[in-house]
């Protein structure tokens, strides 16, 4: 037995894509570095579809969770999850455990947390309350939601030994919340061994960008970037892609006669990675305080980055300083974006030599989910050496 070997625990109630793209880098860049870390992936087949081609890994451990066709399901699903993830993880083998927080509303939840938080790290992606009083996908019962999440985590995360926070904000708002004992930020990150280098190319006949998502979310602020694109009065033509499930933002538009769209719907990777050749910048998130945020660190903006595609986008991120030279970051607005401002800067990168390699070195350097990973390494050594101490 390996004391010195850590687990790493997800749980996906719903096919996210975002996610599902987390765990394969980290798979692939825990291979790569020969990582002492096993995975424990909870979901639907539409999950174990997505990473089939991993499931001969033996680090990989998929479980099959119970088929559910309505959102009534989904949220009893989300009920009862924390017996299940206790029943089927091997404890003892692990010094240390990461799970991604799937909020403590779950009757076993305070059993859980009391048994196993002395070896568990929970991960916190988002704003917690914020998120789950703003879903849609609850309707009515977000804000009940979000109270009873107010009242029962601070109980169940006080008793974890630590907690990763992918921004600065949302490590604050543990510490001022739930009285976590240790925080650590450690970003989102990306493999790059699936990227690739691209040249980049601008013409001053047309500028061509790019907004995926898989589907519309007010956060992503697809309406107002569409809304400043009817404002905008420059010269040169601008084509916008669209990719993914996003009409609701497109009824009723009136864009000037040098702006157009390119509705993609759902691509393949491939067909993206076509779309990464072509355009000459693509939008991160624009709307982020709906949701009551300043900072994030997407999983598409490092993919843009890492395959040499400058981003725009309204949120700080604990990567990307404002003054790299491949990205924009703009003043959160509720109105519109000033569109020009973003030609400008896209014209800019044009006088600069070697940008896609620039890119992809930094990608390496700072995104990697190599660099990640041994970071959270020698962040649950360190706590838990402490607690040895």
């Amino acid at each position: 037995m390996d004391r010195d070997r850590y687990s790493y625990i997800y749980i996906l109630n719903t096919h996210s894509s975002g996610v599902i793209q987390k765990i394969r880098h980290q798979l692939l860049s825990a291979e790569s570095i020969k990582l002492k870390m096993d995975w424990y992936v909870f979901g639907d087949e539409s999950v174990r579809q997505s990473l089939s081609d991993l499931m001969n890994l033996k680090r990989l451990n998929f479980q099959l969770l119970p088929e559910v066709s309505s959102n009534f399901g989904r949220l009893l699903r989300r009920l009862f999850k924390y017996r299940l993830v206790d029943r089927v993880v091997p404890w003892h083998l692990y010094k240390a455990t990461v799970i991604r927080y799937a909020w403590s509303i779950d009757p076993y939840a305070p059993i859980f947390f009391w048994r196993r938080g002395r070896m568990l790290f929970t991960e916190h992606n988002t704003l917690e309350l914020n998120e789950l009083s703003k879903m849609n996908y609850f309707g009515k019962l977000g804000p009940l939601l979000g109270f009873l999440e107010s009242v029962i985590s601070p109980v169940t995360l006080s008793q974890v030994r630590g907690s990763i926070a992918v921004t600065s904000e949302i490590a604050i708002d543990l510490k001022k919340r739930c009285g976590v004992r240790s925080t650590r930020v450690i970003a989102n990150g990306i493999s790059t061994a699936e990227c690739y280098q691209r040249f980049f190319s601008y013409s001053q006949k047309e500028i061509e960008f790019l907004f995926l998502s898989s589907t519309f979310e007010k956060h992503h602020g697809l309406d107002l970037l569409l809304h400043s694109l009817e404002r905008y009065s420059g010269d040169i033509p601008i084509k916008l892609h669209i990719v993914g499930n996003l009409i609701e933002p497109l009824v009723d538009l009136r864009l000037p006669t040098n702006v157009s769209l390119k509705i993609h719907g759902h691509l393949r990777k491939e067909a993206i990675k076509d779309l990464f050749n072509r355009v000459n910048l693509a939008f991160g998130s624009l709307a982020l305080t709906r949701y009551g945020m300043q900072d994030a660190c997407t999983l598409k903006s490092r993919e843009y980055i890492a395959h040499g595609v400058p981003i725009a986008y309204a949120y700080k991120d604990p990567d990307l300083q404002p003054d790299l030279p491949f990205v924009l970051q703009m003043e959160t607005s509720e109105e519109s974006y000033d569109i020009q401002k973003i030609v400008d800067f896209v014209h800019s990168l044009g006088d600069q030599k070697g940008l896609s390699e620039i890119m992809y070195k930094f990608s390496q350097d700072k995104l990697d989910w190599e660099v990640k990973l041994e970071q959270l390494i020698e962040y649950l050594r360190s706590e838990t050496i402490s607690e040895q101490l």
